[in-house]
């Protein structure tokens, strides 16, 4: 029986040919009765058209035969499917398995170099196909060849089973001792073409502590000091290493007013000494001297730093600060500029400056022989053009007054003062490295050999300082030429100048000095019969001038200038005018420009300052090879 019959028996809807079929099949017996004759067909008719109980009974057996082999083939495929899963999971975990170990000391010194070792081990029976090694780095620890990467990659060759590769890299504890840092190292690997085509990856992490610094560091300094008093800041260091520690610095960090008067090593700027060597377990010390001025009462910090060079990064090893109080010392010192005006104070070079040293003893023993100075710091004083009672000594640059020229200094008796007064000169022409210094200080002292009972200091001192800063000078020149200096710009027209014909000329606005100021305007206006060609040379400034045709008057704004900008490349304008004379110049002279008025403000003090410059006419015309001349106004020829 077809799939088709049995369908079609099963919904009762049976061919006449299969049901003729299953007619002839079905086995008739002798003894059963024939059916009457029935012409009309009425029993036929009345004959139910559906199958009988047993057929349809048949055609289930049959499909249930049918649905049993399917299940059977079904079940049969899924174990085929779970077996085949099961061959490539077990293909998947066998492949994957490989092994990464990463191992650093278990303690590391801060600054020290230490090896990481990161070894990969293919433990399957499988290639893996181009490894990459990776090792990513925390803050705080460093690649010794590079500080400022965090992860480092290596491609490694095929792995055949069983085969193991080991990388070094070289690491150090950049950060903070007594802390622990987590390094993670990777592997991300592939397989032949056989097996699976993706890549996996396995990682690990371990931790290394930072016990301590490859530089111990150690600094002292009295707990106590009088105002103006020199102390020593004593360092000592000791290389904690089973190395040598090459090109180590340190860097000592002072508070505003103190003084640094010496050290044992040089200091670099007064901050910065250089070790050059410690050995391995090595110790050194380094002292530096200095003083203090500050409020009384008041504390200060001094702090030491230790760095090394890697590379060329520098990395901190160690900091230590110590604090210091500072105590009134009986012999009180002060300075101060006459005449002062302002905060802060300005002054300005080839000015007269006059000070006033104020020496007061403030306890309740006499102080006997006393003896009063003050120190010019910075080359802009004119100390040949001092002017007082005291003693110049050119080379410590200071100004001495004792008891011989001040008779109060001989006992300065309890709460008892005395004032000495000075003046001397700026220099007139500073160079830039005077005025880019940005101040002018004077530090005032006063000593005795009288020391109070209270204190254990070798001599009673006490010290004052006045600082000014230096305020800008800037000058401000005009020139006239024929002969135009740089290419640039040429002039023409006959020379000397002749009636009806045009003559050219160059004007050249020179500015000088140095110093910062703002809004900086300089004009001047043209002479009758002269005229703007507009073509113009600026240098050292973006600012251009500008021309106003109705009133002939040209305007040169400069928004800012400053000393580094003017140490570089001083500001200059040059244009050009043309003069056409007519007849009743003829054998005279003639004007060019009118008087040039430069204003601007100094930007430190705020001072408003007007500059000058003459008025240029034709017998000023600057220059080299002046035809004779050359200032009159040829005739018609």
């Amino acid at each position: 029986m077809s799939l088709e019959d049995l369908e079609k028996e099963l919904y009762g809807q049976r061919t006449a040919k299969s049901r003729q079929r299953q007619t002839e099949a079905s086995p008739q017996t002798s003894s059963a009765p024939r059916p009457a004759l029935d012409p009309w067909g009425t029993e036929q008719n009345k004959k139910p058209t559906h199958q009988s109980f047993e057929e349809v009974s048949q055609v289930a057996a049959t499909g249930g035969k049918v649905g049993k082999i399917l299940i059977w083939l079904g079940a049969v495929l899924l174990v085929v499917l779970a077996a085949i899963a099961t061959y490539y999971l077990y293909q998947y975990f066998t492949t994957k398995d490989v092994s990464i170990t990463l191992t650093v000391p278990d303690h590391v010194l801060v600054g020290e170099v230490f090896t990481a070792r990161v070894s990969f081990e293919n433990i399957s029976n499988k290639k893996l196909v181009a490894p990459v090694v990776s090792l990513a780095l925390p803050d705080g620890v460093a690649f010794s060849d590079d500080t400022a990467k965090r992860t480092a990659q290596s491609t490694i060759h095929d792995l055949s089973p069983q085969e193991t590769v080991q990388l070094e890299y070289q690491l150090l504890v950049t950060g903070k001792a007594q802390q622990s840092y987590a390094l993670q190292a990777g592997v991300s690997y592939g397989y032949e073409s056989s097996s699976f085509s993706n890549r996996f990856e396995k990682d690990t992490t371990v931790t290394v502590v930072a016990q301590d610094s490859v530089l111990g560091l150690d600094v002292s300094a009295p707990e106590k000091t009088l105002n103006g008093e020199e102390f020593n800041v004593d360092v000592r260091y000791q290389n904690n290493s089973d190395h040598v520690l090459a090109s180590t610095t340190l860097a000592f960090s002072f508070p505003q007013g103190f003084q640094v008067t010496g050290s044992d090593t040089p200091l670099n700027s007064n901050t910065e000494m250089a070790i050059p060597t410690i050995p391995a377990h090595g110790t050194g010390e380094a002292i530096v001297s200095g003083y203090m001025v500050g409020k009384e009462y008041s504390y200060f910090t001094t702090g030491v730093e230790a760095r090394t060079l890697v590379g060329q990064t520098p990395i901190t090893l160690a900091q230590k600060t110590v604090s210091i109080s500072i105590l009134p010392s009986p012999l009180a010192v002060s300075i101060t500029r006459n005449n002062a005006q302002g905060n802060p104070d300005v002054v300005y070079a080839g000015s007269k400056l006059t000070y006033t040293v104020h020496v007061q003893n403030t306890g309740d023993t006499p102080l006997q022989g006393v003896i009063a100075k003050v120190i010019f710091d910075g080359d802009l004083f004119d100390t040949t053009s001092i002017q007082g009672a005291g003693f110049l000594n050119d080379a410590t640059h200071s100004y001495t007054w004792t008891a011989a020229q001040i008779k109060d200094l001989q006992e300065l008796a309890p709460h008892a003062t005395t004032d000495i007064s000075f003046t001397i000169m700026l220099k007139t022409n500073p160079t830039t490295a005077m005025i880019q210094n940005g101040s002018v200080k004077i530090r005032a002292q006063a000593t005795s050999p009288t020391v109070a009972p209270n204190v254990t200091a070798k001599e009673t001192i006490g010290i004052g300082q006045v600082e000014s800063r230096i305020g800008g000078v800037l000058g401000f020149a005009q020139s006239v030429y024929y002969n135009e200096p740089s290419t640039d710009i040429k002039n023409n027209g006959p020379f000397p100048a002749q009636v009806g014909k045009e003559t050219q000329f160059t004007v050249h606005w020179n500015l000088s000095g140095l110093g910062d100021f703002s809004n900086t305007v300089v004009t001047a206006t043209l002479a009758p019969g002269v005229s703007w060609t507009g073509k113009i040379k600026v240098l050292g400034t973006d600012a251009t001038p500008s021309y106003n045709d109705r009133t002939q008057q040209i305007t040169w704004k400069i928004p800012a200038l400053s000393t580094a900008a003017m140490a570089q490349q001083l500001p200059q304008l040059v244009f050009q005018i043309a003069f056409t004379p007519s007849a009743q110049y003829a054998q005279n002279t003639f004007d060019l420009i009118s008087q040039a008025q430069l204003n601007t403000t100094e930007t430190l003090s705020q001072k408003q300052t007007s500059v000058t410059a003459p008025a240029i006419i034709s017998r000023q015309i600057t220059g080299t090879g002046l035809p004779e001349g050359y200032y009159r106004v040829l005739p018609t020829q």
